[in-house]
């Protein structure tokens, strides 16, 4: 466990339910969630996302709890909610002008694309399992693109081969998250990889 009086903090930040429910099973099997080092913090959303980032941010640097911090760096996750040729939703300077805090070091993004269902598939087989598909049924080699794929088509799946479940963007479906092999997906995916390892580099 990190000293609490380290002068060196995180402040993690996720869209929503989803992204709370895949990083808090990152960080466990991480072993992250006893780090007090890193606070995380959901955004509920992306609407103005930088003003809403930049709140987090005060609301963490003037905390009392917070004085002994003097360096920090922030990490958003959210989802691009497009290919790569979407620009990101976040502006990292414009954050930094509004918040005006010698003590913030930096603002990094996890850009999930096209969103964080789309990750998902780097497990196919885990979702197949989830759903009970027949070994003769599965097609793991149509999604090896990952990327091509988002939230629609884990529906699709879902209401093909499970009359009973039901994937609803936005939404934790019962128990599906733990059945996925999240340090499969944290090391298949340059992005998340990398951005964690990222992360993990400004606390030491």
């Amino acid at each position: 466990m990190a000293n609490k009086k380290s002068s060196k903090a995180v402040l993690f930040l996720y869209e929503g339910d989803t992204e709370q429910g895949f990083y808090d099973l990152l960080f466990e099997k991480l072993k992250l969630n006893g780090n007090l080092q890193i606070k995380k913090r959901c955004l509920n959303g992306v609407w103005n996302l930088n003003k809403n980032v930049a709140h987090h941010i005060d609301r963490y640097l003037y905390n009392k709890a917070n004085t002994h911090v003097k360096e920090l760096s922030v990490f958003v996750a959210y989802d691009r909610e497009g290919d790569r040729n979407e620009p990101p939703k976040m502006s990292a300077d414009e954050i930094i002008k509004r918040v005006k805090d010698k003590r913030l070091k930096g603002i990094n993004e996890i850009i999930a694309t096209k969103m964080l269902e789309s990750w998902f598939f780097i497990d196919v087989v885990g979702i197949y399992k989830f759903l009970k598909v027949p070994v003769a049924k599965r097609n793991p080699k149509k999604y090896a693109q990952y990327e091509n794929y988002d939230w629609r088509d884990l529906a699709k799946l879902f209401s093909s081969f499970d009359s009973q479940k039901r994937y609803m963007k936005g939404r934790r479906t019962a128990h599906f998250l733990e059945s996925l092999d999240i340090l499969k997906i944290y090391e298949s995916c340059e992005d998340l990889n990398k951005g964690m390892k990222d992360m993990l580099a400004k606390i030491k």
